[in-house]
């Protein structure tokens, strides 16, 4: 028999919404395409001064933020789907710089936005169970009188507009908690919202699927029994590449899916049964998104040769975790947005983005899983560049004044004042 998960277990997993891992990764493979070479070694012109190297935008995004936030957090939930989500609300407002490497990273100028619409769109959440996608913004009208604010710019039609005050943070909260059943609560700090920010733009993403499996004690790590779930595993959902296994762990439809579409699967990359060392960090790290995308990929798989008969254990587990990924999404090439002082964002308003917050959830067992992914891009206003330099009207002296119909272009009263006399009515 063919024991999956055994002792010495760093398992990495991979919640696959069928086309959503591609939806994330195709960007910044596409990216990766475009820089393939670097402009000193290929003698491509870049289309101005401090226009970025397309090289410099990562075509290992995933395998990037593992690293990152493994370092940062340890163990620790994070959704890529959940952040594209938030940044094709910003998207369509984007321009120069910032647009260039959104396109890059994210791919969306080839058609990634609206291929996440459409798979938002064929989402299935039904009497609590399922997937759903949704995305709002949240504007604040200072600014709307004067026409600097233009809210139907952005890549959703759900815009709050509201004045930002004392109770902003706790009113985005709210609708945070209540779109993903609850479980990301507080995504945002007190203090988020200063008197400087313009809007927040904000994803919300929630699973709840199920499958049929046992409940189970396993020994981790050789030292201690933990709560498990195991069951038998077809040998066409089981892979092996060098001393890691990943297996398949497909969920039960949603009721009114075909039965057998199994849309949605878990995938766990765990150390094979006879290793001797943790080897999981290490094989994430090395894989491109398109590698990642490939192992993750069961669809034209035949089965694993050389065994009779499969099965699995997996530990139960539960997590919450909150971060900022704008460091990472920095490393990754995403600079210009962050810039305080850019003006790419002006076709929506004066603004650059402060910071970029995710929640996410899972709680994972016999049962199914359920998870939640919230992403919030803090949007500020931009700084000035220098003082204004402001044109002044005085009429302090000697002055005509004109009284005219625009339409009809007629003057309809004329006049000159070298003496102004007024004298107040009650």
């Amino acid at each position: 028999m063919k024991h999956i998960v055994r002792r010495r277990v760093t398992a990495a997993i991979l919640a696959v919404l069928g086309g959503v891992m591609a939806a994330c990764a195709s960007g910044s493979a596409q990216g990766a395409t475009a820089g393939s070479t670097a402009p000193e070694e290929s003698g491509q012109i870049m289309d101005g001064p401090g226009m970025m190297d397309p090289a410099a935008v990562s075509e290992n995004t995933m395998a990037d933020s593992f690293r990152h936030l493994t370092a940062l957090k340890g163990d620790f939930m994070y959704s890529p789907y959940s952040l594209k989500n938030a940044f094709r609300i910003l998207y369509p407002a984007a321009d120069g710089e910032s647009k260039r490497e959104m396109d890059l990273l994210f791919g969306f100028g080839d058609g990634e936005a609206e291929k996440m619409a459409a798979v938002d769109a064929e989402m299935v959440f039904k009497d609590g169970v399922g997937v759903k996608s949704v995305n709002k913004a949240f504007v604040n009208d200072r600014g709307m009188e004067s026409g600097l604010i233009h809210p139907e710019v952005l890549g959703t039609e759900d815009v709050d507009l509201r004045t930002f005050g004392s109770g902003t943070v706790s009113e985005i909260n709210g609708w945070v908690e209540e779109n993903t059943e609850h479980r990301i609560k507080n995504l945002l700090a007190p203090g988020t919202v200063t008197e400087d920010t313009r809007a927040v733009l904000v994803n919300c993403l929630y699973f709840l699927l199920h499958w049929d499996a046992n409940e189970y004690q396993m020994l981790w790590n050789g030292e201690k029994e933990v709560p498990a779930f195991s069951g038998e595993a077809f040998l066409s959902n089981i892979k092996e590449d060098g001393p890691v296994d990943i297996l398949r762990l497909p969920y039960d439809p949603v009721d009114g899916e075909s039965e057998k579409e199994h849309r949605y699967s878990m995938v766990v990359i765990c150390d094979r049964e006879d290793s001797t060392e943790d080897k999981v960090d290490l094989w994430m790290s090395n894989k491109s998104d398109k590698e990642l995308l490939e192992w993750a990929d069961f669809s034209d798989y035949g089965y694993l040769e050389g065994y009779t008969d499969g099965e699995y254990t997996v530990p139960c587990f539960e997590m919450e975790t909150k971060t900022s990924l704008r460091d990472v999404l920095m490393e990754q090439g995403l600079e210009e947005p962050f810039n305080s002082q850019t003006h790419d964002f002006d076709r929506f308003a004066p603004v650059y983005a402060d910071d970029v917050i995710q929640g996410t959830f899972i709680r994972c067992d016999e049962k199914g899983t359920e998870a939640a992914a919230a992403t919030a891009i803090v949007l500020n206003e931009t700084a000035m560049l220098e003082e204004p330099v402001v044109k002044r009207v005085v009429a302090d002296s000697t002055f005509a004044f004109l009284i005219v119909d625009e339409t009809a272009h007629e003057i309809l009263f004329m006049g000159r004042v070298s003496d102004p006399k007024y004298e107040k009515k009650e």
